[in-house]
């Protein structure tokens, strides 16, 4: 055939600053898990597919002819192979790539495969690729690498050929599946060379200079003594000796918990870290976790925890002590507080503490009328035709038609929440939330055990608007969209949901917040504006009920009548979801973790009069 001249110079081209920033495992490897975000936004970890017979990553680059003239037969076998479980991945760790170019060379070559970012370069990195173009296959079941190569021999830098005569990625799978010595022939992979922004072999950060910065900076508010933390970040060794959990923890994005797409939205509480510096402490501790001279975390002791951080209320409520067991699982608990106040107040910020953080899962607090504006939406719900067809012709207990006026607790919004890490802040500037005299507050505790029994003394801190500066210009509100109609199989892994709400005035937006329980997968946050013009407000990949987020825009959007919020996500029943309570089991809506509930929060004013 004729030379590929143009080819082999893109490949070569690639690599010519590169070098072998990697070393290359070896098949009987182990692999370590990672979870990527894949080009279209959902989230990907190794061990979620552990139901898998077998896992195939083709490492993707633009721009790169090699892979362009593979990707069809890679997806080929991914359609090829389904029937036998074996699962189909492409992974795009070119430093030269973005988002927005594999999105457009994703598109431009048909991909229906997830491209997974591997952004950090650490999970090409660990697995000692080095080209584009390459096939790796893992066995789920132990986390080993079981074969590496090219996916055939029709391409080369220089030649191709009609039909491959060779089909190394078959055959290797072929063996594998029928548990056979899988081939060892193959030739090196062509494809092109990987340029390593920071080689692990020659990036070694400092611990004083560039580790203990990023952990001061991002993780010591909740990893100090009496934080929400199990345990304090104070000094090297207490970090490096804890280093290959960090490490683990990092590259599964579970730590820090900041589960948001950075493609969308600029939120003010961002605790998440950037893609350089979590480069910078896996390298860290894969080169050894070398203290320096000095030991920052060591000398600096964090800012004590005040037990009120925005100073001392104007009324402190104390809440009934909450007795907690060492262990078991407890379901949510709800008590009612009378509020002494002797005329209506002005809130400009409330914060609810517990004694005991380390029990408290999250909390939510709620006045009588929260719940007021959704008769008509419980009850299209079916369960409920059904009751109200039951007890048709007879009057309705008192305690299900309280329920039917008001709705589920929370079900559209609440006077105040709670999460682990949350810092209390004051409402956004102009206003504030109205508490009537002779208001009871309803309180809804959701505690778990961690092998210590005691008892839990929570407190709930209101700062009123006392002088006229003070005075809110407009009340702020809370709503939600919302779906009741919860019907979700046994065993599947992406059940899909939505729900959505109308803003009848113009608006301010100020926060949203995604509420599922243990199966939630992800949620999608949409404004449709009465031109049919949308913007994704929030994406969260990776639902975490441990982490219940309020994502505070870091600049308010001003949205007009009209103008609908829809909430995509899906729910994940399967065993692969690690917080599945129970993957057999049929869920449908309700207040238990166990059960499931989706609802989109919408913290929002009225638009200022012009």
């Amino acid at each position: 055939m004729r030379l590929l001249p143009v080819l082999l110079a893109c490949c070569l081209a690639q690599g010519l600053s590169a070098g072998e920033a990697a070393v290359t495992a070896a098949a009987g490897s182990k692999v370590d898990d990672f979870a990527l975000l894949d080009h279209r936004g959902e989230f990907q970890q190794l061990t979620r597919h552990h139901d898998a017979a077998f896992i195939v990553l083709f490492s993707f680059g633009t721009g790169c002819p090699i892979v362009r003239q593979n990707i069809a037969e890679v997806q080929a076998i991914a359609g090829d192979y389904l029937a036998k479980n074996v699962r189909v991945a492409c992974l795009a760790s070119s430093s030269a790539d973005d988002l927005k170019a594999v999105k457009d060379e994703a598109a431009s070559l048909q991909v229906t495969l997830p491209v997974m970012m591997d952004d950090t370069q650490l999970v090409a990195e660990a697995l000692g690729i080095t080209r584009t173009a390459e096939a790796i296959v893992i066995n789920p079941k132990d986390m080993k690498l079981v074969w590496r190569g090219p996916v055939d021999d029709r391409v080369g830098y220089g030649a191709q050929k009609p039909e491959a005569t060779r089909r190394y990625l078959r055959e290797a799978l072929d063996a594998a599946l029928a548990g056979t010595p899988v081939p060892t022939d193959a030739p090196a992979v062509k494809g092109c060379l990987l340029t390593f922004a920071q080689p692990r072999a020659t990036h070694k950060p400092d611990y004083a200079k560039e580790v203990a910065p990023i952990i001061e900076a991002n993780c010591r508010t909740c990893h100090q003594k009496g934080g929400v933390a199990p345990w304090a970040m104070d000094s090297h060794k207490q970090v490096a000796g804890r280093g290959d959990m960090i490490r683990e923890v990092v590259r599964t994005k579970l730590m820090p918990p900041w589960d948001a797409d950075p493609s969308y939205g600029k939120f003010s509480n961002e605790c998440g870290i950037t893609v350089a510096e979590a480069r910078t402490i896996v390298h860290w501790i894969e080169n050894g976790a070398a203290p320096s001279v000095s030991d920052p975390l060591a000398l600096k002791k964090p800012k004590p925890i005040p037990e009120w951080p925005l100073g001392k209320p104007d009324l402190i409520i104390s809440i009934p002590p909450q007795n907690i067991p060492a262990t078991g699982k407890l379901p949510y608990r709800t008590v009612e507080v009378p509020v002494d106040i002797p005329k209506d107040v002005w809130v400009r910020a409330v914060q609810i503490k517990p004694d005991h953080p380390e029990w408290l899962h999250h909390a939510f607090a709620f006045v009588g009328d929260d719940d007021l504006e959704i008769p008509e939406d419980i009850a299209a719900d079916p369960r409920v035709q059904r009751l109200l067809e039951r007890f048709k012709g007879q009057p309705l207990p008192p305690e299900l038609k309280a329920r039917l006026d008001k709705g589920p607790r929370g079900l559209t919004s609440f006077f105040a929440s709670y999460v682990p890490g949350l810092d209390p802040a004051p409402f956004p500037e102009g206003t504030g939330k109205l508490l009537k005299k002779g208001t009871t507050l309803s309180f809804q505790f959701h505690y778990t055990t961690n092998g210590t029994a005691g008892t839990d003394k929570p407190k709930f801190g209101l700062y009123f608007a006392k002088t006229k500066k003070d005075q809110p210009e407009r009340e702020l509100k809370v709503t939600s969209a919302f779906q009741l109609r919860l019907d979700i199989p046994p065993l599947e892994r992406h059940s899909p949901a939505s729900a959505e709400r109308k803003l009848v005035k113009d608006s301010v937006l100020f926060a949203v917040s995604p509420h599922m329980h243990y199966r939630g997968k992800s949620m999608r946050f949409t404004a449709i504006f009465p031109d049919g013009k949308e913007e994704i407000l929030l994406s969260v990949p990776r639902y975490d009920l441990d982490w219940q987020r309020t994502y505070l825009f870091a600049e308010p959007k001003t949205v007009p009548a009209g103008t609908r919020i829809r909430v995509d996500g899906a729910f994940d029943n399967s065993p692969s979801n690690p917080d599945n309570p129970d993957p057999n089991k049929r869920v449908r809506f309700g207040d238990q973790s166990w059960d499931e509930m989706f609802i989109g929060y919408l913290v929002y004013a009225d638009a200022p009069t012009k």
